[in-house]
C-alpha cells in the first residue's frame, strides 16, 4: 500500500513538473486516477514545500528549497535510497551505491548523523557503520551548503531587479514601489 501511494506521489510530482500549473481535476482526468488521490499528494507536495497554490484550485511544483541544483538534489535523493535499501551501511557503502564521491558521502552521512536521521549500528573493520531511524522520511532530507545558499541570494536580487526593472518599463508605479522593496530587503 505504501509502495503504490508514494508511486503515485512521483507520478502526480512528476506530472506538475512536466505539464506545469494545473488543477486537480485536470491532473486527475490525465493521469486516470481519483481526484482524492491527486488531492493527498498535493497535500503531501505541499507539506514538503515542492507545490504551490498559485490560483482558485491551481497548483503548480516547486522544486524544494535549497535544491535548486537538481543534480546535487538528485545525488542526495538516491544516497538516501542506498540506505533504505541496506539495513546497515558505511559510508564507502553509500558512495558506491549512488555513484557519489566518498568525500561527498561522507558529509551527506554527517549531515544525516547531526540532525538524527542516523543511528550508529557499530563497525566494519575501521569503518563506522550507521543505521537509519525507525521514523525517517520517505523523501531525501536535503543539505544545503553554504554555496547553494550564497546561489539562490544572488539569484533573488537579480530576480528582483528584473521585477523592477520591468514595472518601470510597464510604467505601473505602484508594482514599481513593491519591486524596490523587494530589492532592498533582498540587498541586506
Amino acid at each position: 500500500m505504501t509502495t503504490s501511494k508514494r508511486t503515485r506521489t512521483q507520478m502526480i510530482r512528476e506530472y506538475f513538473q512536466n505539464v506545469g500549473p494545473a488543477t486537480i481535476a485536470r491532473a486527475a482526468v490525465d493521469l486516470n486516477i481519483p481526484q482524492r488521490t491527486v488531492r493527498k499528494a498535493i497535500e503531501s507536495l505541499q507539506a514538503r514545500g515542492e507545490a504551490t497554490r498559485i490560483g482558485s484550485g491551481l497548483y503548480k511544483y516547486r522544486q524544494p528549497e535549497g535544491a535548486r541544483d537538481s543534480a546535487v538534489y538528485e545525488t542526495q535523493r538516491t544516497m538516501w535510497r542506498a540506505m533504505r535499501i541496506s539495513k546497515t551501511f558505511t559510508v564507502w557503502d553509500v558512495a558506491q551505491l549512488s555513484g557519489a564521491s566518498i568525500d561527498y558521502a561522507q558529509r551527506y552521512v554527517a549531515f544525516l548523523a547531526k540532525g538524527k536521521y542516523l543511528l550508529p549500528a557499530g563497525k566494519d573493520g575501521q569503518r563506522p557503520r550507521w543505521r537509519i531511524i525507525l521514523k525517517a522520511p520517505v523523501d531525501a532530507p536535503v543539505m544545503v551548503s553554504a554555496s547553494n545558499r550564497a546561489e539562490e541570494a544572488r539569484i533573488a536580487r537579480l530576480e528582483a531587479a528584473w521585477e523592477l526593472m520591468r514595472a518601470i518599463y510597464a510604467g505601473d508605479m505602484a508594482a514599481a514601489r513593491a519591486a524596490l522593496v523587494k530589492v532592498e530587503g533582498n540587498l541586506q
